[in-house]
């Protein structure tokens, strides 16, 4: 069975950013946030092909960046940690300062993400 490929989450991040028919921090707030579960996802799923378990579902963020940690990928960690500020940032904090800069970089470091979890 094949299951969601989370780098789809950072193309919608891309159409949404550029899809003018939503209001321009609505579009920059939900990329950032798909830019952190593209990269978040691809991550859990390399490390579940890997053997690990994930049974604490209300800890799995910080979970999979501990596993990432212990695997000797501190850096994809670091940026994982990094993107998950954006998001919570984007997601949960209406009034905090969410721009164009803030995107690119979560954009960035998804890509970046992506391309290294392969490597484990």
């Amino acid at each position: 069975m094949k299951g969601f490929d989370p780098e789809l989450f950072l193309d919608i991040a891309k159409k949404i950013w550029n899809d003018k028919n939503f209001n321009l921090e609505g579009r920059l707030r939900t990329a950032i946030s798909r830019s952190y579960y593209a990269a978040f996802l691809k991550s859990f799923l390399k490390l579940q092909s890997l053997g690990d378990s994930f049974q604490d579902d209300q800890r799995i963020h910080k979970i999979v960046r501990d596993k990432l940690q212990k695997r000797k990928k501190s850096n994809i960690a670091s940026k994982l940690n990094t993107l998950f500020d954006n998001r919570v940032k984007a997601d949960y904090k209406p009034y905090a300062k969410v721009d164009l800069s803030l995107y690119q970089q979560s954009v960035k470091l998804a890509e970046n993400i992506i391309n290294q979890i392969d490597e484990l």
